[in-house]
């Protein structure tokens, strides 16, 4: 598909825990917005056993002060409109869990602030991106990526 042609089919990615975490929290700016792009059905977040069990542990830090009722809620604006998908454990080309779920949930993107993830992920044949980059992409109105 050419950039900038729109399609009813979202971009289908993964989010490492950085991304969906400030995603959850943020009200303003690309977080925010790329928030509303999965809300709004043009971003399909993919999510596994392993990356979701990172959420959750990465949402019980005790910085963050979240009680178990404020735990749940910040899901709920995630988990309804993520894509479950099956992980074959130890399955694929990296033990990286985003990069699994990548390959078995068929990602168009992963967006990551890890260099060293997105430097795998563009090794496979996966485009990569920071969160920033990724929401700038997606704002400028390519509603999917090639």
């Amino acid at each position: 598909m050419r950039a900038g042609r729109r399609s009813r089919q979202p971009t289908v990615v993964v989010l490492d825990t950085a991304p969906v975490l400030a995603a959850l929290f943020q009200n303003e700016g690309p977080a925010a917005r790329l928030r509303h792009a999965w809300q709004a059905g043009q971003v399909a977040p993919l999510l596994s056993a392993a990356t979701a069990q990172e959420l959750l542990a990465a949402l019980a830090f005790r910085r963050f002060k979240l009680s178990a009722a404020e735990r749940e809620e910040l899901l709920g604006d995630l988990l309804p409109f993520a894509r479950v998908v099956q992980v074959e454990p130890g399955t694929g080309r990296s033990a990286n869990a985003q990069l699994q779920l990548a390959g078995a949930g068929q990602a168009d993107w992963l967006v990551s602030d890890d260099g060293l993830l997105r430097k795998e992920a563009q090794k496979q044949g996966l485009a990569s991106s920071t969160l920033d980059a990724f929401v700038s992409l997606f704002s400028s109105g390519i509603s999917r990526f090639p």
